[in-house]
């Protein structure tokens, strides 16, 4: 499978969003999680909680948000993290406001799933072949409007945000990232990532990818 080369860069940005996240480009990130990101744990939580979420994530330095801009329109985003544990560490003073959403909301599946990654359960069933190699970053979460998918924008904000993250002297020679269906696997594949294990959730299971930088 071969990656869909982008055309037409034309006015075509990647920028970083650091410390303070404008309400525009709050409201579109939150927008695509909840339309192309329905299978993580955030599209399933309120508005009010995503924006928390995301408020301190620009301000954390282990976490790192890139938008696809095209003059002013957002196209897309990639929420990146320097380790996977801190996405549960730095967050949990908000996870009794999480479990109690989920709860009310009837969300047990995701429970579940919550529980399955924070105990770790998941990588004891389905080991997964990444090495202990400090050189990693993972890629959280990625979203393309569907107006634009499939036309090479998901690429282009990849490789772009990796370069930035490495001209900040940021040490990354691979980027790991989790597919949770068939659609976003192929997406992956066709962008050179390799398949280098799984992670159990209920009904379905996570592929984990690699791409080297």
């Amino acid at each position: 499978m071969r990656s869909t080369k982008l055309k037409n860069q034309k006015f075509l940005t990647v920028k970083e969003i650091k410390k303070n996240i404008q309400l525009k480009e709050l409201n579109a990130i939150i927008n695509l999680i909840k339309k192309e990101n329905y299978k993580s744990i955030l599209s399933h939580l309120s508005k009010k909680i995503i924006t928390r979420y995301l408020e301190t994530t620009v301000k954390y330095n282990n976490a790192h948000i890139f938008v696809l801009l095209k003059k002013n329109l957002v196209l897309g985003y990639a929420l990146y993290f320097k380790r996977e544990t801190d996405i549960f560490q730095k967050f949990s003073y908000l996870k009794f406001k999480i479990i109690k959403e989920l709860i009310f909301g009837l969300k047990i599946i995701v429970l579940l799933n919550i529980f399955l990654a924070v105990t770790r359960f998941d990588l004891i069933l389905f080991k997964s072949k990444k090495k202990k190699d400090e050189n990693y970053i993972n890629l959280n979460l990625l979203a393309i409007n569907r107006k634009y998918q499939s036309k090479g924008y998901g690429n282009f904000l990849i490789e772009n945000s990796a370069k930035k993250l490495r001209s900040k002297n940021i040490k990354v020679k691979k980027i790991i990232c989790e597919a949770p269906s068939k659609r976003v696997l192929n997406f992956y594949l066709k962008n050179n990532f390799k398949i280098i294990g799984k992670k159990l959730r209920l009904f379905h299971n996570f592929y984990i990818l690699q791409k080297r930088i």
